[in-house]
C-alpha cells in the first residue's frame, strides 16, 4: 500500500481515488463491507502478485489476509503476506472490532506462509503484550538521506522539532545562552528552518539533509518511543543529545495512546497473556495516559525498549548546565564514528535479514526462482543500552527477547544445516 498518511505519496489515477475512498469513507463501515468493496477493487492487481506487504496502519493486514483466505491458489495455498509493522496495530481499527481484529492478526502472525516484524523494539513488545506473538525487530536505516555527518557549522546545535513535548525548551535554551554570554555555542531551532509562526502541518522538500548534517550535534526532546526524525539523524552518524529521564521523555506518544490498548481476550479465559505467561513474566500495560496520573515504575520499566535507550552512543544529558557542558567537551567525532561502526554492522544484519524475507517467499513459491543458498542469519538483532546485540532468535530462555515465531525459527535451523 502506498498510502500511510496524507499527502498521498505514491499512488496514482484509480488506486488514489480508491485509497482516498477508503480514508474517506471505507474505514467508518463494517469491516466484512469493507473488505468486500477492497476485494472487489484491488484483487485485479493483487492476483498478479506473488506475494503481499502492508505496513501502517495494520488494518491493511487484516485486508489482505482476509483476501488471501478468500481467493486462495489452485492448490488451497493464501498467498504470503509480509507484514511489516511501524504503530500500535489497533489503529484505524473500530471499536467493536477489535476482538475480530486481534483474533485474525493472530491467525496471520501464526501462519507459516507469512512473515511478520517491527521496526522498533518498544512496539515488539508491544504485540506481544496485547497478542502473545513474538515477532522479530527489523530496524529502519536511513539511507534516503544519503549524507553523513560533516560539522561545518560547528558553532551551531540543532534542536529537533518540539512534537508534542511542547516549546519551552525554545525558550529555557534561549536564556541559559543570553545568561552566559562567552558560551562558544548557539542554538538553532528545526522549526525556524521552516516557518516558526505556522500552526499547518508543513511538508517541505527545499530543506536538504546535507544541511542537516552540518550541524555541531542534534539535541532531541523525544515524543514518542521511536521517531523518524531520530533514525535519520543517526543514519547521518550525527551526534544525538537527549535527556537521561527517558521514563519521563520517551513513553508518550502514536505508539502509546492508551485509546489502543486493549488485550486479546481467550475465549472464556480472558487475555491471552494473562493465562499464557507466568505470573513472574507478566509485563506490564505499555500504554500511556499523558493526561493521567504516571505510574513511574511502569515508566521506568517501558523506558528500556525506546528507541532512545536502546540504540548506542545516544549522548544523555541530566539537566540543561549539563547538555551545555557535554556539547563542549564530549569527543563528538569520537562519538559519531562508534555510531558509523554501529551502523554498518546493522546494516550488514539487515540486508542480510531481509535476503532472508525474499528467498522464504521464494521458497514458498518455488516455481519463481532457484533457491539461493541462505546463510546464518538471525531472526532479527535490535541494540541494547550498552551497545551489545541481542539475537531475538537466539535468547529463547528469556520471554522477552524470544521473538520468532516456531516457523521462523524452524526455518532459520533448516537454513543454517543446509549452508
Amino acid at each position: 500500500m502506498c498510502r500511510n498518511y496524507r499527502p498521498m505519496l505514491c499512488a496514482e489515477g484509480r488506486n488514489f481515488e480508491f485509497l482516498e475512498w477508503v480514508y474517506e469513507v471505507g474505514l467508518d463501515m463494517p469491516f466484512p463491507k469493507l473488505s468486500k468493496a477492497f476485494r472487489q477493487e484491488m484483487m485485479p492487481q493483487l492476483s498478479r502478485a506473488d506475494a503481499w506487504m502492508c505496513s501502517i496502519p495494520a488494518v491493511w493486514c487484516w485486508l489482505l489476509w482476509d483476501a488471501a483466505q478468500t481467493h486462495p491458489d489452485a492448490l488451497g495455498r493464501t498467498t504470503p503476506i509480509f507484514a511489516y509493522l511501524g504503530l500500535p496495530i489497533l489503529q484505524h481499527v473500530q471499536r467493536h472490532e477489535r476482538s475480530a481484529f486481534l483474533e485474525a492478526f493472530v491467525a496471520l502472525g501464526k501462519s507459516e506462509r507469512n512473515i511478520m516484524a517491527a521496526n522498533n523494539a518498544y512496539l515488539a513488545e508491544e504485540v506481544a503484550w496485547q497478542t502473545g506473538l513474538r515477532v522479530p525487530t527489523l530496524r529502519i536505516h536511513g539511507l534516503h538521506t544519503n549524507v553523513t555527518y560533516l560539522p561545518l557549522r560547528n558553532s551551531e546545535v540543532l534542536i529537533s522539532r518540539p512534537g508534542t513535548s511542547g516549546g519551552w525548551q525554545e525558550c529555557i535554551l534561549n536564556r541559559f545562552v543570553d545568561a552566559n554570554p562567552d558560551y562558544a555555542l548557539r542554538f538553532v531551532q528545526f522549526t525556524d528552518l521552516l516557518d516558526p509562526y505556522t500552526i499547518e502541518e508543513v511538508y517541505n522538500d527545499t530543506l536538504s539533509y546535507q544541511s542537516l548534517s552540518h550541524y555541531r550535534a542534534v539535541v532531541a526532546f523525544p515524543y514518542d518511543t521511536s521517531l523518524m526524525f531520530f533514525w535519520e539523524f543517526y543514519s547521518m552518524n550525527m551526534p544525538t543529545f537527549v535527556p537521561f529521564q527517558l521514563w519521563h521523555w520517551g513513553i508518550f506518544g502514536q505508539h502509546t495512546r492508551p485509546d489502543l490498548g486493549e488485550l486479546q481476550l481467550l475465549p472464556g479465559r480472558g487475555p491471552v497473556l494473562s493465562t499464557l505467561t507466568p505470573e513472574e513474566d507478566r509485563m506490564p500495560n505499555p500504554f500511556f495516559d499523558g493526561f493521567g496520573a504516571l505510574d513511574l515504575q511502569r515508566a521506568i520499566f517501558w523506558s528500556k525498549y525506546t528507541d532512545w535507550a536502546m540504540f548506542p552512543h545516544v549522548q544523555y544529558f541530566k539537566s540543561l548546565p549539563d547538555l551545555m557542558s557535554q556539547l563542549v567537551t564530549v569527543d563528538l567525532q569520537a562519538v559519531s564514528a562508534a555510531m558509523k561502526n554501529f551502523n554498518e554492522e546493522c546494516l550488514v544484519k539487515s540486508a542480510a535479514t531481509w535476503r532472508y524475507v525474499v528467498e522464504r517467499f521464494l521458497d514458498l513459491q518455488p516455481g519463481l526462482l532457484t533457491r539461493a543458498v541462505l546463510g546464518r542469519v538471525p531472526c532479527a538483532e535490535v541494540p541494547t543500552l550498552e551497545g551489545r546485540r541481542i539475537s531475538r532468535a537466539s535468547h529463547a530462555r528469556h520471554p522477552r527477547t524470544s521473538s520468532c515465531s516456531k516457523a521462523s525459527r524452524r526455518a532459520l535451523a533448516q537454513a543454517a544445516e543446509q549452508s
